[in-house]
């Protein structure tokens, strides 16, 4: 039958006719050395069961587990990774999930700071040196957090003739463009402006003096690095610059509202 440890079966044959005479093969088995031997030995390495992770989000910590069984004696599960940009592969040991099943191993990969693929595989060992490992495997590392336009601010310049639009847009990764949209007075195209990066994460443009009494409408847009994009037009609608008057020397006045 089949052996449940690993060590050395011994045996011999023993036979008997009808008439009572018997033979045994070896003749001196009683002779413990004599007898024959089978060596039990494991030949069948670890079993590995893993869901591949496929993408994660930058800066976004990487859970790896795995679920590994051996027939006999399970030694040790190693992630090998090799992070964004790195040349060489790190080696860390897995361990039990303590939420797991006691098959269930794990390791959290740390968070990756930059856009790019992080390769992995997992190894496994048994007690008598049987190996067994996963396919390298590849995980897309991914910007899909749009940027956060925090605020968008208009203050009066020049005796109050021009406006001056303050944004302050900010990225997980990097804030790529920011671009303010306006409609000047009595106009109905979007005028599209890129906005000057002054400092830190503040953005700006000065909308120039109109020529007439009325209402100048505006909203923001911004994309980061990965093409991700967000407006304060879908947040919140267009905000809108009202001009109340001229004065004498014919300069324009501004009241400043949202819609």
């Amino acid at each position: 039958p089949p052996q449940q440890a690993l060590g050395t079966v011994y045996y011999y044959i023993s036979a008997e006719d009808a008439f009572g005479n018997e033979a045994w093969n070896p003749a001196n088995y009683t002779n413990h050395s004599a007898l024959y031997s089978v060596q039990v030995v494991d030949g069948v390495g670890p079993v590995i069961l893993h869901d591949p992770v496929s993408d994660e989000d930058v800066y976004g910590e990487i859970g790896i587990w795995a679920v590994v069984t051996d027939a006999v004696q399970l030694q040790a599960v190693h992630l090998n990774y090799k992070p964004v940009g790195a040349a060489v592969f790190t080696s860390v040991q897995m361990l039990q999930d303590p939420n797991g099943t006691a098959d269930t191993f794990t390791h959290t990969i740390p968070a990756q700071d930059h856009i790019g693929q992080v390769q992995y595989n997992i190894t496994a060992e048994d007690g008598s040196g049987n190996v067994n490992s996963t396919p390298f495997l590849t995980i897309q590392i991914l910007d899909v957090i749009a940027p956060l336009i925090n605020y968008v601010t208009p203050t009066l310049l020049e005796n109050e003739t021009i406006v001056l639009v303050t944004a302050n847009v900010t990225d997980n990764v990097g804030v790529e463009t920011v671009t303010l949209y306006f409609k000047a007075v009595g106009g109905d195209q979007w005028v599209a402006r890129q906005m000057e990066h002054v400092s830190g994460d503040i953005y700006e443009y000065t909308i120039p003096a109109q020529r007439r009494s009325g209402t100048i409408y505006y909203y923001v847009n911004t994309t980061d690095s990965s093409g991700n994009a967000a407006s304060t037009l879908t947040a919140q609608e267009q905000f809108q610059v009202e001009v109340v008057g001229v004065s004498e020397d014919f300069t324009l006045y501004y009241v400043l509202g949202a819609v």
